[in-house]
């Protein structure tokens, strides 16, 4: 690991160390970089020239002020080489948003935003400046090209801004805002409180949360769910798991030598839409498509991705399926069925560039009673389909000497169409079937010189004496898709069967099964003479799992899925199996933070990394410590955390799910810990299967869990840590327990319910002088305006009591909040102002503060509402890194550590998430 990789800066700020002063160890404490980092950076620049420092300085920023065309100042977006924008603000020129809504009961929400940033303009939040990419098209990202952060819209009427008009200017504008901001990052390393930033911007957290390094696993699942290739480029689909999970496009130019995860951006330019993955993909010169039910993403060359708006219902719809997908001269043509069992019909979908897609049935286009379409192989614009055609077939029958009668009968028979104008009219053609032929053809590919169809064949060989069966797979080809001819087959001796076949100008390509059960890929150029590429590479299993398989000049390509969970990509007949965690960007281990408590002196963060549950400590907030935990089966994760005189207890669930076997059930998972440094499972915690505890705290009685069990909420309540007691009361079923809090009186507790099969969620809370029974509150509506709404989190400060959780009104997220003011007997929810779903809250010194994120989906950023009483709320919109800007920002724990605020979240993208800590002054 290299110095700057351990937090250690550009050599210019290393050498010799010294004691910080009083004034640096002050400004350190408040700085949100770890102290060893800053530690060693103040007396370095303390020591040095002005200029040395103002070097310095702008190094540490990551700004080379010896190219000014490329440079980065603080408060603007930059762009770090990999075509991904990024924005970096560093408290000096933030910009503050403030939106006030007063509890009056008109829902007004007023605010104001103010902010002045470098340049021959003044801006305000609503139009920061990211219009360097603005020349840049749309289709530009296809080309790997720098992308704009986040845009914000132009104010109305405004024309283009012309970069030429400021171009003249940048050089003196970009020095003296990075005058600036050596000046006052400067002041923050040297510790001159006075110009200290008030609103330290989130840092980068990953490495502070290590994961386990002795984990086996990365913890998510990655899947590959196609491959194409067109000459030397080749394109693999899949995604990641998560939430949501992310989509994959794997690329290389050289023929598989070198591979890299391709960039997805929307329309324009920014982040796409999270959600959705490929499951079919097509390409060639000029153009490449990709499918995911009613997702679509288009490319120029394959290496850069553009995610499209989706195909609209009425073209593909729900009971709609694709079976085939591929490129023409003209553009694209995906085949399939659409309908219920019983009652189908073949469709054909035609789009010339991914946006305008045109639907026809088989009856549209004059293909008969066609009740699916389930192969397609195109060369320019001639497309050639296989589909089942339903005819009715009359035949006379006698029964038991009764007189003959004709009955009529429906048969399902294969049939072949083709097009010569890229699916827009078809007419019948006729291809021949082997003698011995088994079923319906295995492959439909272009090949070598035109089309080629694959059946299996038993055929009887050998003189009557030692006649014997031999199967095979048998190739009928045809240059133009009219007149075709059986011209080869795959003949091993071994032949046992054949999976998967693909095609491609340059050769063809087949997985066969051997007598043996060991799995081989052949490759032909004239589909005659075969070569085995990698034999006793691919396991049986690992067959089984193969989704695609693509030709190339000289190599194979297969990818798939293997048995731990992880995508499989390999490269027969070239440099064979890829190991996709070296490629940048396409595996991201779970590490996930959901929660944070305090005990005064030491900070827990509960969570899970590499698929098992974590606990990371710390004393200051800054530098962190993961603990050892006791191991277990199956995947783990930790959602709670709580301080009491017996020392910690953590609480999550372990299973849950499907595994290779099946469904997984859930289990309860409960540590305990004296110091935070040595955890042990709970003594005497019940067990059971879908027992999950889902948060904890510590009051008058004891410690008490709340959660779920068999689908009902449920409660555990300990004194001493060493015994539990399952909980009674009023829990029935249709209502589930999210949170809890201790009062001076007791204990109350909140979730959701329905109030009936199909009714939408509605808010609910309990109380408890004990722990041991529970009361249910009276019921809780929605608040007036929302449709649905649920309690997340429930605070207690002093005599106020807060549940604040998500509502839906109009279609749209927001956050609600309610005041009790008697124990949680009686909850009155309202509306938050602005849009937000809620992440996190904590009570805080000066009252609540809750967590939410508003914006489009994959393009989020934090709000936060502070309220002294929980009546009366502040929205604001903290920005940085971390906060708001290009991708998705959110906080997802929240605690405080005296007075600051600690707040632990991710900034995520299309390609994955990067944790993020942020400690700053309660708002």
């Amino acid at each position: 690991m290299t110095d700057q990789q351990e937090g250690l800066g550009p050599p210019a700020l290393r050498g010799a160390q010294q004691e910080p002063s009083q004034a640096a160890s002050a400004a350190l404490r408040r700085s949100p970089v770890p102290a060893r980092v800053t530690e060693i950076r103040a007396p370095l620049l303390r020591n040095a020239s002005p200029w040395q420092r103002s070097l310095a300085v702008w190094q540490a920023a990551g700004i080379d002020w010896t190219h000014p065309g490329t440079v980065t100042h603080p408060g603007t977006e930059t762009e770090n080489g990999t075509g991904l924008a990024t924005e970096t603000e560093n408290g000096t020129g933030l910009a503050t948003e403030t939106e006030t809504g007063t509890d009056n009961g008109t829902g007004t929400e007023t605010g104001t935003s103010t902010g002045t940033r470098g340049g021959d303009a003044v801006e305000s939040d609503a139009d920061s400046a990211v219009d360097r990419n603005a020349d840049r098209d749309a289709g530009g990202a296809t080309g790997g090209g720098p992308v704009p952060a986040k845009k914000r819209p132009a104010a109305e009427g405004a024309g283009p801004r012309r970069r030429s008009s400021r171009l003249g200017r940048a050089l003196p504008i970009a020095l003296s805002v990075l005058l600036v901001a050596a000046a006052v990052t400067y002041a923050l390393l040297s510790g001159d409180e006075k110009h200290a930033p008030k609103t330290p911007v989130a840092v980068t957290a990953d490495p502070m949360f290590a994961l386990d390094p002795a984990a086996t696993t990365d913890g998510r699942v990655q899947e590959l769910t196609g491959v194409a290739a067109a000459g030397s480029t080749v394109v693999a689909i899949g995604s990641e798991q998560g939430v949501p999970p992310r989509s994959r496009f794997v690329t290389s130019a050289d023929g598989g030598r070198s591979w890299q995860v391709a960039p997805v951006r929307a329309p324009d330019g920014d982040e796409p839409a999270p959600g959705q993955v490929p499951s079919r993909i097509t390409g060639g010169a000029g153009g490449w498509l990709a499918l995911g039910g009613t997702a679509v993403w288009t490319s120029r060359d394959g290496r850069a991705w553009i995610r499209r708006p989706d195909v609209p219902v009425s073209v593909l719809g729900p009971s709609d399926q694709v079976y085939g997908l591929v490129r023409t001269a003209s553009g694209f043509l995906a085949v399939g069925v659409t309908g219920t069992a019983g009652k189908t019909q073949g469709v054909v979908w035609t789009t010339a560039d991914g946006e305008t897609w045109q639907r026809s049935g088989a009856d549209r286009l004059g293909l008969g009673a066609v009740t699916a379409i389930d192969r397609v192989a195109a060369k320019g614009d001639t497309v050639i389909v296989r589909g089942t055609a339903a005819r009715t077939v009359t035949k006379t029958v006698k029964k038991k000497g009764k007189k003959r009668r004709k009955v009529s009968s429906t048969v399902l028979s294969g049939a072949f169409w083709r097009s010569a104008d890229g699916g827009r009219s078809w007419s019948a053609v006729n291809v021949p079937q082997p003698a011995g032929a088994l079923a319906t053809p295995v492959r439909l590919v272009s090949g070598p010189g035109g089309f080629v169809g694959v059946w299996e064949v038993s055929r009887t060989a050998g003189s009557k004496k030692r006649q014997k069966t031999v199967r095979s797979a048998v190739l009928v080809t045809s240059p133009d898709g009219t007149t075709w001819s059986e011209t080869g087959q795959i003949g091993q001796p071994d032949y046992a069967g054949l999976d998967r076949f693909g095609g491609s100008d340059t050769g063809l390509s087949a997985l066969m099964r051997t007598t043996g059960g060991k799995p081989v890929v052949l490759r032909s150029t004239d589909g005659r003479t075969w070569q085995r590429l990698g034999d006793g590479l691919l396991s049986p299993e690992l067959a089984k799992n193969l989704t695609g398989l693509a030709v190339l000049p000289s190599a194979t390509v297969v990818a798939g899925r293997q048995g731990t969970g992880d995508a499989y990509l390999s490269v027969l007949g070239g440099g064979g199996d890829v190991d996709l965690r070296k490629i940048p960007g396409m595996v991201h281990p779970d590490r996930t933070v959901a929660a944070l408590a305090t005990s005064g002196v030491q900070t827990v963060a509960v969570g899970s990394g590499n698929g098992d549950a974590a606990v990371w400590t710390t004393a200051d907030g800054r530098t962190w410590q993961r603990a050892p935990i006791p191991r277990g089966t199956g995947p783990r994760r930790l959602s709670a955390a709580v301080h009491g005189p017996k020392g910690w207890v953590v609480v999550g669930s372990s299973g849950g799910g499907s595994g290779s076997a099946g469904a997984v059930p859930a289990q309860p998972l409960v540590l305990t810990s004296g110091d935070g440094a040595g955890w042990q499972p709970a003594a005497g915690f019940p067990g059971g299967d879908d027992v999950v505890p889902a948060a904890v705290t510590y009051g008058p009685a004891g410690y008490v869990v709340v959660g779920k069990a068999g689908g009902k909420p449920a409660a555990w309540w300990s004194a001493d840590l060493k015994t539990w007691q399952r909980a009674s009361g009023d829990l029935a079923d249709g209502r589930w327990m999210s949170d809890v809090t201790a009062t001076a009186t007791g204990y109350v507790a909140v979730g959701g319910g329905r109030a009936g099969a199909g009714a939408g969620a509605q808010p609910a809370g309990w109380t408890s002088a004990d722990g041991k029974k529970w009361t249910a509150a009276a019921p809780v509506a929605p608040p007036p305006g929302a449709a649905t709404a649920a309690f997340s989190r429930v605070l207690a400060r002093g005599a106020e009591l807060v549940a604040v959780g998500s509502a839906t009104a109009g279609g749209r997220p927001q956050v609600v909040a309610a005041v009790s003011a008697d124990g949680g007997r009686q909850w009155q929810p309202r509306l938050l102002p602005g849009d937000g779903e809620f992440t996190s809250a904590t009570p805080t010194g000066k009252g609540f503060l809750v967590a939410a994120v508003t914006g489009a989906p994959g393009r989020t950023d934090v709000v936060l509402y502070g309220s002294a009483d929980g009546r009366a709320w502040q929205r604001s919109r903290p920005h940085g890194n971390g906060l708001d800007g290009h991708g998705a920002q959110r906080l997802t724990a929240l605690t405080t550590v005296g007075a600051d605020l600690l707040a632990v979240g991710v900034s995520g993208d299309h390609l994955g998430d990067t944790t993020t800590l942020w400690r700053t002054q309660v708002p």
